[in-house]
């Protein structure tokens, strides 16, 4: 009887003593750093009932892979839920909503926001604006080093009610310049302070990495229709044109006829009215000497694109030729496509 009784007390014993560990442990956690559960490390400031805050900024702003498009942009707004939000109050019921200013702080060179690959870079322009239904902002684009002040609206007094949209985009002729493909990043800093009733808050921020995927690129500019001329029982034309490449030092070149597609083989013709056709044949060379015989769709590579993105000098030559315009009348013609490939 008396072992029972002693292993009855020393199990009350050790039960007590869980309980009070559970007492101080939730009496230590009982006061938090902020009232607001979004507020943590450094996104929101206090003075007594004077408060600034800027929450729900994603850690991420991906823009889409960059594939020749002439603007290519992303944003921090979501199709659902939260976004993100600034305000700046004082305490009550209701709130009194101040002015505060915001800013964009990061990689940055001669008045321009920069995304980098090694020793790269590509500009990218910052832009905010409101969201449908909150707190009405004027769109505004961000330089670096200046603030860019955001009216406060006493009819808008929660965060939610004042959601904004950060907007990132990078134009293709500033890629174009860098020619040099990968992975852009850049890490930037949004901070938002207010000035208040003599009591200065802030700034307070969250940290926004932007990042782009630039994807090889081939460009054709300078086709135009070409005019054959007849020479005996044949006719002949020529024209120059450039490929410009970026990501790739060579390309393949596919050449498809319009007439061609309808017929036996794909065979490359030019048409008088439904059924009179003169077949023809190209000869595609570049500036290195490559030379490539077309006479029926296909595709061909080994074509060196020229590093010149303004494409001041034609670096490609098409020559068509007719071998046999005997007996025939009237205007023939064909639409010829040309589509180039990182070979």
């Amino acid at each position: 009887m008396s072992a029972v009784v002693t292993q009855t007390a020393e199990k009350v014993k050790f039960l007590s003593l869980y309980s009070l560990f559970l007492f101080a442990l939730s009496t230590l956690q009982a006061t938090p750093v902020f009232a607001d559960s979004d507020c943590f490390d450094n996104n929101c400031d206090q003075d007594g009932k004077y408060w600034v805050k800027i929450k729900r900024l994603p850690e991420e702003l991906e823009l889409p892979a960059w594939g020749g498009e002439e603007v290519v942009s992303g944003s921090t707004g979501v199709s659902s839920g939260k976004q993100f939000c600034t305000i700046a109050f004082l305490e009550g019921s209701p709130r009194e909503m101040f002015d505060l200013q915001i800013t964009i702080d990061g990689s940055s060179s001669s008045g321009q926001y920069l995304l980098n690959n090694g020793g790269y870079s590509i500009p990218v322009t910052f832009e905010i604006s409101d969201t449908t239904g909150s707190a009405p902002q004027a769109k505004q684009i961000f330089t670096p080093g200046k603030r860019i002040t955001l009216k406060g609206n006493n009819n808008y007094q929660q965060c939610r009610d004042n959601e904004l949209t950060i907007s990132a985009s990078v134009a293709r002729q500033d890629i174009i310049a860098t020619a040099r493909t990968g992975t852009y990043t850049g890490f930037f800093r949004v901070s938002s302070q207010s000035t208040m009733d003599a009591t200065s808050l802030g700034p307070v921020w969250m940290e926004l990495e932007v990042e782009i995927e630039i994807l090889p690129v081939i460009q054709i500019l300078g086709l135009e229709d070409i005019a054959l001329q007849p020479n005996g029982n044949s006719a002949t034309g020529s024209h120059q044109f450039c490929v410009f490449a970026m990501g790739a030092n060579k390309f393949a070149l596919e050449a498809s006829s319009s007439v061609g597609a309808e017929r036996p083989n794909q065979k490359f013709a030019l048409q008088n009215g439904n059924s009179s056709y003169i077949d023809y044949n190209l000869v595609v060379s570049d500036s290195a000497g490559k030379r490539r015989f077309y006479s029926r769709r296909g595709e061909k590579g080994g074509f060196t694109p020229t590093s010149d993105q303004q494409c001041l000098s034609p670096n490609m030559t098409v020559n068509v030729n007719a071998p046999d315009i005997s007996g025939a009348t009237g205007t023939y013609s064909d639409t010829m496509t040309f589509t180039v490939t990182p070979d």
